[in-house]
């Protein structure tokens, strides 16, 4: 499975928030989710579930101050936009 460490927040490379980003066809099952968000350490970790070139739903693991949750959520659903 990839995994993509990004900066969040900034156009600057090394600045911003890292996050981890996993683009899946198919959803996880929320526990596996939650290890992997635990394991990676990060303030966030978004699973994306490609629905079609232009949509896709989004799944993250963490609360308001950046801290793990311990249960993923579902954050948005069939955002517009490509999951590159």
């Amino acid at each position: 499975m990839k995994m993509y460490q990004v900066d969040a927040f900034t156009t600057e490379l090394f600045k911003g928030n890292p996050a981890a980003v996993i683009v899946r066809d198919e959803w996880l099952a929320v526990d596996l989710m939650q290890n992997i968000a635990l394991e990676n350490n990060l303030a966030e970790t978004a699973f994306v579930k490609v629905i079609d070139a232009e949509n896709y739903e989004i799944r993250a693991e963490t609360d308001i101050w950046g801290r793990q949750s311990g249960k993923a959520t579902p954050k948005s659903n069939a955002l517009n936009g490509s999951p590159s």
